[in-house]
């Protein structure tokens, strides 16, 4: 309820996303599959995340069996064709 009054919280993650949607910024997320990552940003990010991601402007994307770290070099060429996808390449 906060967050949609803007009232700022301290070290709030949901506010902080609503803040660059507001800007305008778009938000690409790439994650390994299992990465708690993912788990963190919809936790910490509670409704934003879900909000922001249905005006289009938050994206999470996931790279099943990969690490954290994308060490596999069969993951490389899918995180950089995400990586392409988010700065407009693909």
């Amino acid at each position: 309820m906060l967050r949609r009054l803007r009232v700022p919280l301290e070290n709030d993650l949901g506010s902080e996303l609503y803040a660059l949607g507001r800007a305008h910024v778009a938000m690409r997320f790439v994650f390994a599959g299992g990465d708690p990552g993912r788990a963190l940003l919809v936790e910490q990010g509670g409704s934003a995340v879900t909000r922001l991601a249905s005006k289009g402007r938050l994206n999470v994307e996931v790279i099943a069996g990969a690490d954290h770290t994308f060490t596999p070099r069969w993951s490389h060429p899918l995180l950089e064709a995400a990586i392409a996808r988010a700065i407009g390449m693909a």
